[in-house]
């Protein structure tokens, strides 16, 4: 994904000194081993966007009784995804988004059914999703998927799953009531630092059923967005995390999270460097080592052609710079005073469920381990 800075006119004195900010996030869906076995393909899917003012996921989950439902599962994630990056739906009434969803998804599954010469029926899929821009939040979940919410140093489910009056039955965007069984929250973004959606695969580890609960790998999840940005924790997703979701269900998973995280500007060079390059949207090293040093001219007072000396770049190259970098500023007040959440996280996070929950063998780069909840029953 291409780091875009917003638009504005860069003036060095339009934003005082304070925090830059980005939404990160990363997501994965992996197909579980009783579609390995039988030679079938994924049946989840997933999108995650993220930008400095806004940031959204959504995930679907084909139903595995239905033919054809990972393409159904695709049109899903596609047409919510389409609705909520243009922000079609924000300014509709909190009923009405649920059914505008569900009767356009509805319609493009009407065409592809027609094009695979099968019943809607088949294309059966789920959708869970959350989207912010600016200060506002809608988040929405028709099926077993959960939503999460974090907030704090802590996190708590937002949505949880609708499985239905009996085991293993839950909702579809196919079914006659998905309008009316599609719950929506819509909220102050401020009251949350950050979410995520996962799929009822990768709720098998990290969704304790029996009393509604999360695990504590969702704490540390987030706090390794803060601490190494998004590239990381993608790659942690794909070589750690999905490996052992998998290893402890039959079914597909999906993860798949987002933060605002927020770092002073005097704090900003002892971070990770792929922290510095995202929240900075340099695209590489040397674009990012021009950028500090920009950034740290500025900070010593000199003006356009005393940086150009200080760093030997040119003005023109400067002001780029310059520009950039004011756009990207969010004034806050003076930092607090500096606390580590992952230096005391061991102690503070305890396992959920009877017992204690299993230990977890996946760990974020250079990080501590995250612990999942033991399988229900």
């Amino acid at each position: 994904m291409k780091c875009r800075p917003p638009k504005g006119n860069g003036d060095v004195g339009e934003r005082p000194p304070g925090q830059f900010c980005r939404w990160m996030g990363a997501a994965s869906s992996e197909r579980g081993r009783g579609h390995r076995a039988q030679g079938l393909p994924c049946q989840d899917r997933c999108d995650i966007w993220l930008g400095v003012g806004g940031a959204g996921i959504v995930v679907s989950d084909g139903a595995g009784s239905a033919k054809r439902s990972e393409y159904g599962a695709e049109i899903v994630v596609e047409v919510t995804a389409g609705m909520l990056r243009d922000r079609t739906l924000w300014h509709d009434h909190r009923s009405d988004v649920g059914v505008r969803i569900v009767d356009a998804c509805r319609e493009e599954m009407g065409n592809r059914a027609e094009d695979l010469e099968c019943p809607v029926s088949d294309l059966a899929a789920t959708v869970a999703f959350v989207t912010v821009a600016g200060d506002e939040m809608i988040a929405g979940n028709l099926g077993d998927g959960v939503v999460v919410a974090f907030s704090t140093g802590a996190v708590d489910v937002l949505i949880a799953p609708d499985r239905g009056e009996f085991a293993n039955e839950t909702a579809f965007v196919t079914s006659s009531d998905a309008g009316e069984r599609l719950r929506i929250v819509r909220k102050s973004r401020e009251d949350y630092d950050g979410f995520a959606v996962i799929s009822d695969g990768a709720g098998e580890s990290l969704y304790q059923r029996r009393t509604g609960s999360v695990a504590p790998a969702f704490l540390r999840i987030f706090s390794w967005l803060e601490e190494f940005g998004s590239k990381k924790v993608r790659d942690a997703f794909a070589e750690q995390v999905m490996p052992l979701l998998i290893d402890r269900t039959q079914d597909d998973c999906t993860l798949a999270v987002m933060r605002r995280t927020c770092v002073y500007e005097s704090e900003i060079d002892g971070k990770a460097e792929t922290l510095q390059m995202e929240l900075l949207c340099s695209g590489n090293r040397r674009g990012l080592k021009n950028r500090l040093a920009v950034l740290d001219g500025y900070g010593r007072g000199l003006d356009d052609d005393g940086v150009s000396r200080d760093t030997g770049l040119s003005k023109r190259t400067v002001r780029s710079h310059r520009r950039a970098v004011a756009n990207l500023r969010c004034p806050q007040p003076a930092p607090p005073e500096p606390v580590s959440l992952g230096r005391h996280l061991g102690s503070a996070v305890r396992p959920i469920g009877r017992g204690g929950a299993r230990r977890a063998s996946a760990v974020a780069p250079k990080t501590s381990r995250p612990e999942t909840n033991d399988r229900d029953g």
